[in-house]
């Protein structure tokens, strides 16, 4: 009996235990080609307080182009360091780290990015661990960290469908044409 109670006991306070997590919020959204394009890295569910710690973050680099990065967004400001930038060309913001002595807990804002969008399609963003800078509380220790994923859909400009549109009755009518005059 004690064994059962031992385990539905374990079991119950994993069920009720929250991890904390590092996610992109909004999870979709949907652009044109030169639009700009906002995500927010948010922290959830911090049951212990953090000083710091960072992330990283893969992108498409064919679809978007990072173009700022804002870690002064937590209240006191987050004492925040770009990261490396000889990474972000190949589509990966590395080592993005922050860090505030007095800790927070709960629910926080992290960062905003800032991407332009550059090309047509389907870009994942994907949050990882940072490498160097892991989530840790004012003993230093570490903290056990989920990381969430978005996606960004870039569209052609409506001109561009104009255009096509455009381009595709022409052929249509020129073909129309062509064949008549082989008929006469």
């Amino acid at each position: 009996m004690k064994k059962l109670f031992a385990g539905l006991t374990f079991v119950l306070a994993s069920v009720t235990a929250q991890a904390a997590l590092v996610e992109i919020a909004p999870l979709n959204q949907t652009r044109t080609v030169g639009d700009d394009v906002i995500v927010n890295i948010l922290g959830s569910g911090f049951a212990t307080p953090t000083v710091g710690g960072g992330f990283s973050l893969s992108f498409d680099p064919s679809i978007l182009s990072l173009a700022a990065a804002d870690v002064g967004l937590a209240a006191p400001p987050w004492d925040g360091s770009f990261p490396r930038t000889d990474t972000i060309g190949a589509g990966v913001l590395a080592d993005f780290s922050f860090n505030q002595f007095s800790g927070l807990s709960g629910n926080f804002p992290i960062a905003q990015l800032k991407f332009k969008a550059i090309g047509v399609g389907l870009s994942n963003l994907a949050l990882g661990p940072s490498n160097s800078f892991p989530f840790a509380d004012a003993s230093g220790g570490l903290l056990e960290v989920g990381f969430g994923n978005a996606q960004v859909k870039v569209i052609p400009e409506p001109a561009t469908w104009g255009l096509l549109t455009a381009g595709l009755v022409m052929v249509g009518f020129l073909s129309a044409r062509r064949q008549r005059a082989l008929q006469v």
